[in-house]
């Protein structure tokens, strides 16, 4: 059994965060002014500056402000998927543009920058140009959310 601080799955898939999963993907109402009812990620809430993991190998391939996200890093893995994590403070972006990332590995700090309600990872999962649930997408990979 995994303690999840980190720990990857014998698939090669890590927890992006270890906390309460606060909000899944769905309809919902907006949270704040200027955020989405279509809630495309799930949300998980430790406290800010808590770690935030690479969910899978790849290489970063944005890292830093972005609108609604406040900061972010987005990933990309080799089978083609992109994992993004928001709501990063500035100082809790840990990885550069160009940076080759392991599964499990810490690529920032948990905070409550953009359309925020406080502090928590906003994770989505992109493929094949749609978004993808990142509930079902890290549970193939062996790591339960819920």
């Amino acid at each position: 059994m995994f303690d999840w601080n980190g720990e990857v799955s014998p698939d090669g898939w890590a927890l992006p965060a270890a906390g309460p999963v606060t909000s899944m993907p769905g309809s919902r109402s907006a949270p704040t002014v200027g955020a989405s009812s279509d809630h495309a990620g799930v949300d998980i809430a430790p406290p800010c500056g808590a770690p935030i993991w690479s969910v899978r190998e790849g290489t970063v391939i944005s890292a830093g402000p972005a609108t609604g996200f406040g900061n972010w890093i987005r990933v990309q893995h080799p089978d083609g998927l992109v994992s993004v994590y928001g709501h990063m403070f500035s100082d809790g972006v840990l990885a550069n543009v160009g940076d080759r990332v392991e599964a499990g590995q810490q690529i920032g700090a948990i905070g409550n920058a953009g359309f925020s309600t406080g502090c928590h990872l906003h994770l989505e999962i992109h493929g094949g140009g749609q978004k993808l649930n990142p509930v079902y997408v890290l549970a193939e990979g062996e790591v339960p959310l819920a």
